[in-house]
């Protein structure tokens, strides 16, 4: 839903074709209803060629496309269409309708899965289509063989039920490929197997176990090292041979060589794969590639030695430490010119992390780390940390910096919010760089003064004991996010553009998401569902959809006693890329498929430096939410909640103001209430959606994760306290 859409749509479109599904034993008559105003139709009379004919009673002057019910013959599709000749109509056999199962939603390559189509109606014959080259078989069932060479990826199968006119309703079944006898994620540490000009070693580390599983022979002297957002590539900068090496990492083979400038150090993706960024210390450039061609598309003129990159959320900026002349280069990703002046920061910058609006560059000559507030004119807080910091790495929570300090043999932890060093983590000898597993409770450190790996526990804020893991002799390596898995963040409010008014509200802490959907039942109501536990991964997640009624209104006290929950299908969220997605699901044994995209509903304005975006709730009233999206200083309210008989119903703030982010951090906006859409399950038909204003709401945030909802309903006012809701 846009923030524009439900401002208004008061005009219905008079030349449309509207198609609606009526059965009902024994009927010989149509009858339908509009503004409340029942008309049926009599005397039917189906002729051969299928032409109903009738005598219009009631309010005949009303077109037929602007009925909202009809019943008609039992199996039979009435469809409508020009609304000047009223009374003319078609008939059709009821078109088949089927659902699609996997026998499992996630196999490994050379695994077998069985799908199987139940359809109504007894289809005449089942067309499949299907993804790739992975064939299924004939009739309701097909049992697919996966290759031995699958990539790890999310694979759909469609099947249409045909009827003897030779059409039907497709339904989909979604199969994620994983690694055979491995669960990752993996890490990647780049070191030399022997002294130079010896190829260099990329060791392969199963997070999952921490075991060693692979070591794949790459270029001379590799030194930076990034997976990329789909995980099926790894690509390592070679600074002996002026090289980037691509891995396949299904098999962890060298796929492909690509020739780059000289001394290649710092390497990064961009969040949709589709390029790859490559700095070339002797040579003062930035090499911009292809990832899908393998080519070099553009050579763009940075600073003095650089070293370190990183590509903020949008992809629209890439971030390029100058470590010989004390600078950070800023890149207009889509023009590939570099924007000047660059930024001054600390002495011989290094690595270099984003995390929303901010950067992050550790300075090794002197000892700091710099905080660039892209969003304040790049104004600096400077931090210190510990002795000749290198690698850098933002949690995937997105509240602290982890700096590894080559000097001493510890890890800085500084927390964003404060901008203040939290903790000190002591690991191995001469520490160059870090990442994260996905979910963020564990960060390995490459130690190149012993050639290990720490694993520290970041709730418990120290190396775990015991647990470092030893790499073949030689120096380690890791600029850039050298450990794969799911690093995307989808969180935020999807929908589909031509079907406004109704979305789908995401939340997701580290590999978890919670996704909520606000939408119609059959009769056009609103009503909402949850998918409270979605696991994420690879690109796509599962999980159950369930129904919630008998909560409280908001205008009463809460009372929870009669709350039931009741599971009516399943769901699953296929992304492709950071902004597109399918949403495939089963509701009340119907099945369904939409394609979404995360909306944008601003483009530019104030920047504030804590993000709401997320489920809150009142932890004392557990069954009802709110989601918040935000962008710059707008945000957008999704309420999760129930009229005054227990039915579920939702509201939202589509344009909630923030006047001053960071000196009252909170919005306003006009509530509003939307009846009258379709239900997921049926074809989209915005004809008989009505926005209507109903109060206001507001939130007053006292810290990042609390707040106060005030709001007014219908001339009623109450208030609840909200916070960030832990799933």
């Amino acid at each position: 839903m846009s923030a524009h859409g439900i401002n208004k749509y008061n005009e219905i479109k008079m030349a449309v074709t509207v198609a609606m599904l009526c059965v009902a034993s024994g009927a010989s008559s149509v009858t339908f209803s509009y503004l409340d105003n029942k008309s049926s139709c009599t005397s039917l009379t189906l002729s051969n060629s299928g032409a109903i004919t009738c005598n219009t009673v009631g309010t005949s002057d009303v077109p037929y496309n602007f009925a909202t019910s009809l019943i008609c013959s039992s199996g039979l599709e009435i469809e409508l269409y020009d609304p000047n000749k009223k009374g003319a109509v078609t008939c059709a056999t009821k078109l088949p309708e089927c659902t699609l199962s996997a026998s499992s939603n996630q196999v490994v390559p050379g695994g077998t899965i069985t799908l199987t189509a139940k359809c109504s109606n007894t289809p005449s014959s089942y067309q499949w289509t299907h993804a790739d080259s992975l064939v299924p078989g004939q009739g309701n069932t097909a049992t697919v063989t996966l290759p031995s060479t699958a990539t790890s990826a999310t694979y759909a199968y469609s099947v249409l039920g045909i009827n003897s006119q030779g059409t039907g309703n497709p339904a989909t079944a979604l199969v994620t490929v994983a690694r055979s006898g491995q669960k990752g994620p993996f890490a990647y540490v780049a070191h030399q197997a022997d002294a130079s000009p010896l190829p260099g070693n990329l060791s392969v580390i199963d997070t999952s176990t921490n075991l060693l599983v692979s070591s794949v022979k790459v270029g001379v002297y590799p030194a930076g090292v990034v997976v990329s957002p789909d995980e099926t590539k790894v690509y390592v900068a070679n600074a002996g041979s002026n090289t980037v090496s691509v891995i396949d990492a299904m098999n962890n083979t060298v796929a492909a060589t690509i020739e780059v400038g000289q001394s290649p150090l710092g390497i990064a993706t961009n969040h949709a794969g589709s390029r790859l960024y490559v700095a070339n210390t002797n040579s003062n450039t930035l090499s911009m590639i292809d990832s899908v061609t393998r080519k070099v598309v553009s050579t763009i003129v940075v600073g003095s030695k650089p070293h370190g990159i990183a590509v903020n959320r949008s992809d629209s900026r890439v971030y390029v430490s100058n470590y010989a002349e004390n600078t950070l280069s800023v890149i207009d990703a889509g023009t590939g010119v570099a924007i000047t002046p660059a930024v001054a920061v600390g002495v011989q910058p290094e690595g270099v992390a984003v995390s929303g609006s901010r950067v992050f560059v550790a300075n090794s000559g002197s000892n700091t780390l710099s905080i660039i507030d892209t969003a304040s004119a790049n104004a600096i807080t400077t931090v210190n940390v510990g002795k000749h910091p290198l690698g850098i790495a933002v949690n995937p929570a997105g509240t602290q910096v982890y700096v590894a300090n080559y000097g001493d043999r510890s890890v800085s932890v500084v927390d964003i919010a404060s901008a203040k060093l939290v903790n000190t983590v002591a690991v191995g000898i001469l520490p160059t760089y870090i990442a994260f597993e996905p979910t963020g409770a564990l960060a390995y450190v490459t130690n190149q003064g012993e050639n290990t790996v720490s694993i520290i526990d970041t709730s418990a804020g120290a190396a775990v004991a015991g647990k470092s893991i030893s790499i073949t002799p030689g120096a380690l390596y890791g600029y850039g996010k050298f450990i794969g898995g799911n690093s995307e963040n989808y969180q935020g409010l999807w929908w589909n553009p031509d079907e406004n008014g109704w979305g789908l509200s995401l939340a997701q802490h580290n590999d978890m998401a919670f996704g909520a959907m606000y939408t119609y039942d059959s009769a056009g109501k609103p009503t909402w569902y949850v998918m409270s536990s979605c696991p994420l991964l690879a690109s796509s997640c599962t999980g159950d959809i369930h129904k919630v009624s008998g909560g409280t209104s908001p205008l009463a006290a809460w009372n929870g006693s009669g709350k039931a929950v009741m599971s009516v299908g399943s769901g699953t969220l296929a992304f492709s890329g950071a902004n597109n997605a399918i949403f495939s699901y089963t509701i009340d044994g119907k099945a369904g498929s939409k394609s979404i995209t995360r909306q944008v509903f601003k483009t530019e304005g104030v920047q504030a430096s804590t993000d709401y975006t997320d489920l809150w709730g009142n932890e004392n009233e557990s069954g009802w939410g709110v989601e918040l999206t935000q962008q710059y200083e707008t945000i957008f309210a999704t309420w999760y909640a129930y009229d005054d008989k227990g039915s579920a119903v939702w509201y939202v703030a589509s344009d909630c103001k923030m006047s001053a982010p960071d000196v009252t951090p909170g919005c306003t906006g006009v509530l509003y209430q939307v009846t009258g859409g379709s239900a997921l399950t049926s074809p989209w038909n915005p004809a008989s959606k009505v926005t209507t204003a109903v109060g206001s709401i507001s939130f007053a945030f006292s810290d990042p994760s609390n707040g106060t909802m005030n709001y007014t309903i219908n001339g009623v006012s109450a208030s609840r306290t909200v916070s960030r809701q832990v799933f």
